[in-house]
């Protein structure tokens, strides 16, 4: 499993990653393992990152790419990840292609 660092926009440290490193890290955060990443688990990985306001993010993110409204970003589903990637950007999260 690999695990990011992954830093707020506020913070001086901002690391890059590619598409495939964020998507491998939002796979080390679906800790049920069903694969989907469910608002609660989105909240406490960016609460462990020290985000501000994580809950009103990942209620945001889900509501944003949450598109079949199954309640969870699929990993699966190309729009919902292209989604949560817009939302990573916003909060600051370096992602570059390679």
């Amino acid at each position: 499993m690999i695990m990011l660092h992954v830093f707020p926009a506020d913070s001086p440290a901002k690391p890059k990653m590619t598409v495939e490193e964020f998507k491998d890290w939002l796979l080390s955060i679906d800790t049920n393992g069903d694969g989907r990443i469910s608002k609660k688990e989105l909240e406490e990985a960016l609460l462990k990152l020290n985000f501000k306001f994580a809950g009103w993010k990942a209620w945001r993110a889900l509501n944003k790419a949450d598109i079949n409204k199954n309640k969870g970003i699929d990993y699966d589903v190309p729009e919902e990840m292209d989604k949560l990637i817009e939302c990573a950007l916003g909060w600051g999260v370096i992602i570059v292609q390679t």
